[in-house]
C-alpha cells in the first residue's frame, strides 16, 4: 500500500509486514544445570524457582521420583532427572544449594530438582533443533540448541510426566 508520499510503509490496518516469520518467533527459556548437563524449560511452563526443601519419600516410587513436598498447602511430586540421563547414577541427597523448579505439566504441577539455575534466555524458534530431527526416542527432550559452545536439551514437563504416569499413581487429577 502506497502512502501519500509514495512510500510503501504499512498504513492503516495493513500490518502484514509486522508479522514475524514463525521461525523467528522468540522462545523464552529457563536454563538450568543437572549433573553438569545444561537443560532448558519453556518459561511458559515455569511457575517459579525456589530453594530446595526436605522431600518426603514415597514407598515403592520410581527412581526418578524423589518424593513429595508441600508448597503452600499443595502436595507436589519432586522429580530428579538424573536417572533419565544415566541409568547407573547414584541417588544424591538434596543439597541446601539445590533449587526446585515448580512447573506445569499440562494440568498438573510438578517439581524438578536442579543443581543450579543459570537464568533466562530468549531464542529464535529456528535456533532450536527438534529432537525428532536428531533422534526419534527423545522422550521428554523436545529440542536441542547451542549455547556458549555446549548443547542445551530443551525439556517438556508434560512429556516427562507422561513417561512416569503409570508408575506414579500419586498424582491427583486437577
Amino acid at each position: 500500500m502506497k502512502n501519500g508520499d509514495g512510500s510503501t510503509a504499512p498504513h492503516g490496518n495493513d500490518r502484514s509486514s509486522f508479522i514475524p516469520h514463525p521461525s523467528s518467533l522468540a522462545v523464552h527459556l529457563l536454563i538450568w544445570k543437572l549433573d553438569g548437563r545444561v537443560l532448558a524449560l519453556p518459561l511458559a511452563a515455569v511457575e517459579r524457582v525456589v530453594r530446595a526443601v526436605a522431600v518426603t519419600p514415597l514407598p515403592d516410587a520410581p527412581d526418578t521420583l524423589l518424593g513429595v513436598i508441600d508448597v503452600q498447602g499443595q502436595v507436589l511430586p519432586v522429580f530428579d532427572l538424573r536417572k533419565h540421563f544415566d541409568a547407573g547414577a547414584e541417588p544424591r541427597a538434596v543439597q541446601l544449594n539445590d533449587r526446585f523448579i515448580i512447573a506445569r505439566a499440562g494440568e498438573k504441577t510438578i517439581v524438578l530438582r536442579a543443581d543450579d539455575v543459570i537464568g533466562l534466555e530468549h531464542r529464535a524458534q529456528n535456533e532450536i533443533e527438534a529432537t525428532t530431527e536428531v533422534f526419534s526416542s527423545a522422550a521428554f527432550v523436545t529440542g536441542v540448541l547451542q549455547r556458549e559452545g555446549e548443547l542445551v536439551l530443551v525439556c517438556d514437563p508434560k512429556r516427562l510426566l507422561a513417561g512416569n504416569t503409570e508408575s506414579l499413581g500419586v498424582l491427583p487429577d486437577d
